[in-house]
């Protein structure tokens, strides 16, 4: 009796845990049985999985296609890696045509139609992008998020990095708040001059210490978001002016041989010192 009930209970676990996963984790669930969809098709000459609706124009495909690539060149130079070698984050890209099928699977929450990235403990990564997110300053942004988890892992992402940071580091290939440069210092003037600008009459808060999960970056209105989105690139173009090229190599290295990210992150800033201790960008 008791190997009967044993095994009972056994199987009604393995029919209640995919039901659970179903339900608690619907956008990711769609997004790994995207390939069995009628609703989308892969899409060919891309150097990563890549699934469209196929209601998708075909000039939206080509032109998804080319901001592909040179999304991809802009990667290269950021993160220092030989044109022509695979970049580490391999994630799946989804387009969705309409703003209905990107909240399915980006979520419902989702505040617009560009992108997300979705991700999981065991190291699938999935890239949504939406009807406005057909544009090399979109995928490259998401794909900068997905190049951080697959050199990190999900679990040290979560645990150690700051939101302010992930958002940071990906304003830095993104080029919609500030200018198409690699020179770090040059982008952190222009960038500390939009953060002053915008910033000088707010009554919302923006210091690095309220906007370290993603629940606090992007609670608020929608003006306190662009604030956040400001202060986080304002203050990664900063750190990297003052770190140096081997600035973020050494804090990858560090974090990935277990090292504290605040930890780290302060000893590469080196000119820390010089500044009045706060938590806005300083110049």
């Amino acid at each position: 009796m008791r190997a009967i009930s044993l095994r009972n209970w056994l199987s009604g676990l393995l029919i209640a845990l995919p039901i659970s996963y179903l339900f608690l984790f619907p956008e990711l669930f769609r997004c790994q049985t995207v390939r069995f969809s009628a609703d989308f098709r892969p899409l060919a000459q891309t150097p990563m999985p890549v699934y469209i609706q196929r209601n998708t124009p075909d000039s939206l495909q080509k032109k998804l296609i080319q901001h592909i690539t040179a999304s991809t060149t802009r990667l290269h130079a950021f993160w220092n890696v030989k044109k022509g070698s695979r970049l580490a984050g391999n994630a799946t890209i989804i387009f969705c045509a309409d703003p209905e099928t990107y909240n399915r699977y980006c979520g419902q929450k989702a505040e617009s139609s560009a992108g997300c990235s979705l991700g999981a403990p065991w190291g699938e990564a999935y890239l949504i992008l939406g009807p406005d997110g057909n544009n090399v300053d979109v995928i490259a942004h998401e794909r900068c998020h997905d190049e951080l988890l697959a050199r990190l892992g999900w679990w040290t992402v979560q645990r150690q990095i700051p939101q302010w940071f992930n958002e940071g580091l990906a304003l830095m290939v993104d080029y919609r708040f500030s200018p198409a440069t690699h020179n770090p210092r040059l982008r952190y003037e222009k960038l500390h001059d939009e953060w002053l600008f915008r910033g000088q009459s707010s009554q919302e808060s923006t210091d690095l210490q309220e906007i370290e999960t993603m629940e606090q970056f992007f609670s608020g209105s929608p003006y306190r978001v662009l604030l956040a989105y400001l202060t986080s690139a304002t203050e990664v173009a900063r750190w990297l002016a003052f770190s140096g090229p081997d600035g973020l190599p050494t804090l990858m290295a560090n974090l990935d041989a277990g090292e504290s990210f605040g930890v780290v992150y302060k000893q590469l800033d080196r000119k820390r010192s010089q500044h009045k201790p706060n938590n806005r960008p300083a110049p």
